[in-house]
């Protein structure tokens, strides 16, 4: 039997007990020949303690063949953390790691799951780690945490490296930089992940393939995160030092992202205030109806715009009525709700939306 570690605190701690440690590895190579073995332990004060001891299950498939016409090798990688398959539900792209982008991203990962989380290299720098303020928002920069990623099945840490001048206009502007081009991307989520399920993966690659893909949405104004809504399979042997990302050319098209019909039901209710004011509360509720029925859904990536809330539909009388409704906002949009607001979109998707309820 082989014991490896590349810290010399590892085997400082061994050496003491390790005739301990023989009993205990003669004992899991007994077991092992039933079944594959997870085993996590610890030594404290010369003693070792089992932490955990569960059947091993290889999420490693023996061959992965995907179709070169559905699916497209975005990258491979060697500074991997992590061993494992995971077939992710969508893709999520985070440009830069601003502190506005930061929290956005925390608010994804408490409504969305299973998905793909591609970052900068700036994200798991410690540079983020004692209390720097963005000057221009006031936020605190943060450094990648769980409550970014816990949701994920696999994060892209997309890296590179600056040349001199890029160094110094960074300097210069008070630009926060890292470089993880050598591969120290691993050693970085390891201290930020303790959970073996979500993948790790430190590479340079070309993102044109991606953004090529249709169905890109943006995920809040001027936030710099961009979703698919497409399947991606994630491969990484820590063996081998070396993991794949594929993803599939297979994207859902939407019309309308959850941030903009969002965007709409604000508009929808403001517009029914003023006209309840006005006193014409029959007009009032169909702008009303209307807006308490659309929007309902938190995944951004699994959102369907044209969905409506069933208990809302009923109460505005059933379907027919609510749809009576909906011809009857349309039919007084312009003349209830400001030209820019109702020729800036609402108007195309409540006409879009009605065609979707009566095909």
């Amino acid at each position: 039997m082989e014991i490896s570690a590349d810290y010399d605190e590892i085997w400082n701690e061994i050496a003491p007990c390790s005739e301990a440690h023989c009993k205990l590895f003669a004992s899991v190579v007994e077991l092992g020949k039933q079944q594959g073995l997870y085993l996590e332990w610890a030594i404290y004060q010369g003693q070792i303690f089992v932490v955990q001891c569960a059947p091993f299950e290889d999420r490693l498939p023996g061959n992965l063949s995907l179709d070169g016409h559905d699916y497209l090798l975005l990258l491979k990688g060697n500074d991997v953390f992590g061993s494992g398959y995971a077939s992710c539900k969508g893709v999520v792209f985070v440009r830069n790691w601003e502190p506005k982008t930061q929290r956005m991203l925390e608010h994804l990962n408490e409504t969305t799951k299973d998905f793909l989380l591609i970052v900068p290299q700036e994200a798991s720098s410690t540079k983020f780690d004692f209390g720097v303020y963005d000057p221009e928002s006031s936020l605190e920069f943060q450094r990648l945490g769980f409550s970014h990623f816990s949701n994920s099945l696999a994060v892209i840490e997309r890296q590179g490296e600056y040349s001199e001048s890029d160094i110094m206009n960074m300097k210069l502007l008070g630009i926060r930089f890292a470089d993880h081009s050598q591969g120290r991307g691993a050693s970085h989520f390891s201290q930020l992940c303790n959970r073996m399920n979500i993948l790790f993966i430190g590479a340079k690659f070309d993102l044109t393939p991606l953004f090529n893909l249709p169905g890109a949405m943006d995920y809040g104004e001027g936030v710099g995160i961009t979703l698919w809504d497409t399947a991606a399979e994630v491969v990484v042997d820590e063996t081998k030092k070396e993991g794949f990302v594929y993803v599939s050319k297979r994207t859902e098209r939407k019309d309308y992202s959850l941030n903009q019909v969002r965007e709409y039901v604000l508009s929808l209710r403001a517009i029914a205030n003023q006209i309840s004011d006005s006193g014409n509360y029959k007009l009032a509720n169909c702008f009303y109806a209307v807006h308490y029925a659309i929007g309902h859904g938190d995944d951004p990536l699994r959102f369907d715009p044209f969905a409506l809330d069933k208990e809302v539909v009923e109460k505005a009388g059933g379907p027919e009525k609510f749809i009576e409704g909906l011809n009857l906002v349309l039919a007084s949009g312009p003349q209830c709700v400001a030209n820019g607001e109702w020729n800036g979109g609402l108007k195309d998707y409540l006409e879009r939306l009605l065609a979707h309820l009566t095909k």
